[in-house]
Parts: C-alpha cells; structure tokens; sequence
C-alpha cells in the first residue's frame, strides 16, 4: 500500500468540502430557479454542477482512483446531474394530483 502524502489530503479535504457546498448549490439555485421561472438562477445553478464536477475530478485525482472508482464516480455525477430536474417533475406531479383531489372532494361536498 502506498503512502499518501499530506498535500493529497488536504486537497482531497478542500475538494470534498467543494463537492457538499456546490452541490447544494446546484440544487438550491436549480429549484428558485424553476420556482420563480427565472433562467438565470437555473443557469447558475448549473454553474454550481460545473464547479461540482470539476471538484469531483480534483477529488479524483487527489485520491489516485483507477478503474471500477472512477466508473463509480462518473455514475454519481451523472445521477446528481439528473436529480433535481426529476425532482422538480415529481413535485410537480404530486402538487398537480393533489390539487385536482382537493377540487373533487370541494365538488362532493357542494
């Protein structure tokens, strides 16, 4: 096993910490975004996932992962990267359905 050295720690710290704070970012931004209709929140949003990924990628190579890791890794990304847009239809979906159940049971009741 090799030794790692105190600089690929710390670097791997520093982009870890990245990694929590842009990814809320991404998904914070993401959702004002399409909360308010507003583009340009949604486009900083995806700022927030490029800066997401180029901290997975320091991440990466701070950790000297090969292989079935980095495959691993590309997975997540991917996964992260589709979340909130999904995130976003299903809300839509349930806040839809559950409007029209309350203007049903508004109609039974009349």
């Amino acid at each position: 096993m090799q030794a790692v050295d105190v600089e690929s720690i710390s670097i791997a710290a520093m982009a870890a910490g990245g990694v929590v704070f842009f990814g809320a970012l991404y998904a914070v931004f993401y959702t004002l975004g399409r909360l308010g209709r507003n583009q340009r929140l949604v486009l900083i949003g995806y700022a927030g996932y490029a800066a997401l990924s180029a901290c997975v990628w320091l991440l990466a190579q701070a950790l000297n992962l090969s292989g079935a890791w980095l495959a691993l890794v590309a997975f997540l990304l991917i996964g992260y990267l589709i979340a909130p847009p999904l995130i976003w239809r299903l809300t839509l979906a349930i806040h839809s359905a559950e409007t029209s159940h309350q203007s049903i049971e508004v109609k039974r009741h009349e």
